[in-house]
Formats: C-alpha cells, structure tokens, sequence
C-alpha cells in the first residue's frame, strides 16, 4: 500500500453530521468509532454540544454502535450508550484494538471519523477499516496536533485532488 493510499481517507467531510449514516449501515458498516477533541467537541472539552448528542443518538437509534476513541486523557462525558476509549494511543491505539477484538467486532463493520490524518485515518488504514475525515472544530489544539497540521496542510490538497481524479 502506498504513502498517499495510507494518508487518503475513503471519505472527506466537513463535519460528523455528513456522514451518510443510513447508507453505511445499509452496506453492513454500524459500528462508528469517533475521535473526540476537535472531531465531536473542542480540544479539551467535556461536553458534548446537543446538536451532536442528537446526531450519535441517531446512529444508536438505526442499530449502530457509538464509540469515541480519544489520545486525549480522561474526561466524565455524558452520552448514555456511548463507549468512550481514552488514551487510545492512535495511530497504534492498542485500547481500541483490544476492546474491538473483545468484542470480537468484525473490521467489515467499522467505520472510524476523526479530525487527523496522522492520528484517525492512520488508525483506520492500520486496522483495515472505512475512514472519515472531518475538518477540526476549533483551532485550539495541542502543540504536537499543529506541528502536523502543517504537513496535512501541505499533502491534503494533493490528496483531495487525486480522491476527484478517480
């Protein structure tokens, strides 16, 4: 697999709430794993805006399955149904890794959303699973997110260009 195959999301988005939920569920995808900081809420936040409780609420009430997998610490977040992962370590994320195989969740049903290249869409591509990339809510971030912000900056627009070349 190529550098740019790996970086290259299957679906650009400006926000979680264009993610066509009931065609991926249709084809057999009803497990959505969501970033947390910059993808759902604000870097740092510890709540989750109502307009997006409504659209994950959405997702449960079509049979999916909701969980947010964040490198960010932990954090007490209300969103009843929802599995929240913590310190996940993405790109590795050995949390979510073991908990999706605890589960024993097929890869064919997962579809994961984040706001990074480096972090989300490498997670995906390293588990093999559907990717979404969203734009960042906030500009607010941790140092190391904007040090890479700058290389997505410079390959994103490449990136786009091929996805509308196919």
């Amino acid at each position: 697999m190529g550098v740019r195959k790996i970086l290259s999301p299957d679906i650009w988005l400006d926000n979680v709430k264009g993610l066509h939920v009931e065609h991926l569920i249709k084809r057999g995808i009803d497990v959505f794993v969501f970033d947390f900081d910059n993808t759902l809420a604000p870097w740092r936040s510890c709540e989750i805006s109502d307009d997006v409780k409504r659209f994950l609420k959405s997702i449960q009430n079509r049979g999916g399955i909701v969980i947010i997998a964040s490198n960010g610490k932990p954090r007490n977040i209300e969103m009843n149904g929802a599995v929240f992962l913590w310190r996940t370590g993405k790109p590795l994320a050995v949390k979510l890794r073991r908990y999706l195989s605890q589960k024993s969740i097929d890869r064919n049903r997962i579809i994961i959303v984040g706001d990074q290249i480096f972090t989300d869409v490498l997670t995906g591509k390293f588990l093999k699973v559907l990717t979404a990339k969203v734009k960042p809510i906030s500009t607010k971030e941790f140092f190391g997110t904007r040090f890479l912000r700058l290389i997505e900056k410079v390959i994103e627009p490449t990136l786009k260009k091929e996805e509308a070349e196919k």
